[in-house]
């Protein structure tokens, strides 16, 4: 971008994004190395691709992190959390959960600190226990999830 700044003599942008490492057993990722865990290997062993996408989320992304499959696991465990949670009355909480995604998102897209926001849901929804009512209309959670996020829970 210096470069051709001093050629064109016009910046070649405002903003810079710079993305952490992705790390396995200690060591960078990479190609050269041959140690690259590809989304398509994880899928053919059966792995949720929106367990990937939540674990990748999970990672704020200008800092480095490794991969392991504990963390996938842990992902997978979360994920089935907000399914379950799926079953509880969500009338009103639709709202304020976008709120706080769009709010986390917006600063410095913190990702993880949107999935607390879902977690946070997740747990109140698991201990107020109330069945939802499925001939409920109104926006529920998993569209915002879905629609924010990119994370499916139907």
């Amino acid at each position: 971008a210096a470069h051709a700044t001093s050629v064109t003599d016009s910046p070649m942008s405002q903003h810079y994004v710079h993305s952490g490492m992705v790390g396995l057993d200690g060591v960078k990722m990479s190609k050269s190395l041959g140690n690259l865990e590809l989304v398509s290997r994880l899928v053919a062993r059966g792995e949720s691709p929106m367990a990937i996408r939540t674990l990748l989320l999970d990672n704020q992304y200008r800092g480095d992190w490794s991969y392991t499959d504990e963390a996938l696991a842990t992902a997978t465990q979360r994920l089935e959390s907000w399914k379950s949670a799926m079953a509880f009355e969500q009338r009103g909480e639709a709202e304020a959960l976008t709120t706080e995604i769009f709010s986390a998102l917006s600063d410095d897209l913190d990702a993880p600190s949107a999935l607390q926001a879902v977690d946070d849901w997740a747990e109140r929804a698991s201990e107020k226990a109330v069945p939802r009512d499925p001939n409920l209309q109104s926006v529920n959670v998993a569209v915002v999830v879905d629609a924010l996020l990119g994370i499916k829970l139907y």
